[in-house]
């Protein structure tokens, strides 16, 4: 492709970002999103391992976004309950919409699915371009613009720098921003499982002395969870090579039979989790949001709705200036 200069470019085509472009489309503005990943499929069959739990202010700025309205509501599971639980039993705090006069307390949905809604909401928008499978090689500040070149020999370049690519952010690294980093001890297993018992769209973590062990009810026949358990790495490896039957008796004791035996129906994953935060969000022509200014334990399901509100804020005062 050849060169091209935009008002704003956003790296970074996750969820933090694709929010950014697309609640940019009506300012007038030319938005361009470079994005190493491939084009976003959306997600088909069983859910994916990586969900996200977004509440009503992420909801209502989706929604302006264009993008809830994309989302596939067989594939969007709302949860009416909180349940949270001591290892050993002595003790529960639970939550129920009904109580705030809500429907719901949040939804949970795949990150996958999510994205892809982004990027169609972006597609329709005649003044957002959203390039796929680029590689940015350099980001040079060069007067009152940003220079970026890409793996193809082509450049970008733009007023203002949108940095969501992350917590390995290079447009913070660009700008010379520090982020120290805090290693949390813990590693996070994710999986996909089937419970005996029906979740009754209700979100549940069980406290063990190792750490939280979290299972978010997903769509479908309502006996599927999403798996999140944090323990330190070696209790997570090893978790991990179990086979499915122990592990899924090991989980099953872990969580009190909550919600009975719960065995896996997808393979494991595992993660170290480390949090961040940006010394700064911005820098003339440039700012930064989600991921590449905080990283926060997902412990309380807020990394994405912290990055949302980021792109929902600095929409703002975009749109203000």
């Amino acid at each position: 492709m050849t060169d091209a200069t935009d008002d704003i470019l956003v790296i970074g085509g996750g969820m933090a970002g694709g929010a950014m472009a697309a609640l940019l489309a009506d300012t007038g503005l030319h938005i361009r999103v470079l994005d190493g990943a491939p084009e976003p499929a959306a997600p088909e069959g069983a859910p994916e391992r990586r969900v996200s739990a977004i509440n009503e202010a992420s909801h209502w700025l989706l929604q302006s976004a264009g993008a809830w309205q994309r989302l596939h509501a067989e594939r969007v599971c709302a949860y009416t309950d909180m349940a949270v639980r001591d290892g050993d039993g002595t003790g529960e705090v639970d939550f129920h919409a009904h109580e705030a006069g809500a429907e719901q307390l949040g939804w949970i949905l795949e990150n996958a699915a999510l994205v892809r809604a982004l990027y169609e909401s972006c597609a329709e928008r005649e003044r957002i371009q959203w390039e796929t499978d680029v590689r940015v090689t350099a980001l040079v500040r060069e007067g009152e613009s940003w220079r970026v070149e890409l793996a193809d020999g082509s450049v970008r370049r733009a007023r203002l720098l949108i940095g969501a690519d992350g917590a390995n952010s290079r447009v913070r690294e660009a700008a010379g921003i520090p982020a120290p980093v805090r290693d949390s001890g813990h590693h996070a297993l994710v999986a996909t499982l089937n419970t005996a018992n029906p979740h009754g769209h209700c979100a549940r973590q069980v406290f063990l002395d190792q750490g939280p062990v979290a299972l978010l009810p997903l769509f479908g026949d309502g006996q599927q969870c999403s798996l999140v358990w944090s323990a330190p790495p070696t209790e997570v490896e090893r978790l991990a090579a179990l086979d499915d039957d122990t592990f899924a008796r090991e989980l099953t004791t872990a969580t009190g039979g909550w919600l009975g035996r719960v065995e896996p129906a997808s393979a494991r994953a595992h993660f170290p989790i480390r949090e961040l935060h940006a010394s700064d969000y911005s820098r003339p022509g440039l700012a930064l949001i989600g991921d590449a200014a905080h990283v926060v334990h997902p412990l309380a399901g807020q990394g994405i709705n912290l990055g949302l509100l980021d792109a929902g804020v600095l929409a703002e005062e975009i749109e203000r200036a």
